[in-house]
């Protein structure tokens, strides 16, 4: 499974832009091919959301587990020191992207996109930025 498969990553054929003859971008999932679905599992766990990111389930915490003990060579992986480390910087990495509000919306849609996006970036200082040094809050 690849978690950037688009059109960004695709080479054709110039004479027929129908056959594809490469997909290229590959050296984060040959790095780190868990990480690279990072955000595919972790979608597992929260409710949908416009920008991909939803709330956590309410019983987020206990699906996890659930997840990482039904494959015990990812879990032990999963809970290493690195992998910890790796995750909360590529966490924060993800918002960090900037990504424009979807075409179309009304005022009260774009409020609420924003919003949204407000409500996960500070999730995400309140919960890995005191690691960091940092005391954010909300």
């Amino acid at each position: 499974m690849r978690s950037d498969m688009g059109p960004h990553n695709v080479i054709l054929l110039p004479t027929t832009p129908t056959d594809i003859i490469a997909i290229i971008d590959w050296e984060f999932v040959a790095s780190a091919p868990y990480a690279s679905l990072h955000q595919v599992i972790e979608m597992l766990f929260r409710e949908p959301a416009s920008n991909g990111f939803g709330a956590e389930y309410a019983h987020a915490n206990e699906l996890r587990d659930a997840f990482w003990s039904a494959i015990p060579e990812w879990k032990k992986w999963h809970e290493s020191e690195a992998t910890k480390a790796f995750l909360k910087w590529f966490r924060f990495g993800l918002f960090i992207k900037a990504k424009w509000r979807p075409d179309g919306l009304d005022e009260e849609g774009k409020e609420t996109y924003w919003k949204e996006n407000v409500r996960v970036v500070e999730g995400l200082l309140g919960k890995y930025g005191s690691a960091y040094g940092e005391p954010w809050s909300s």
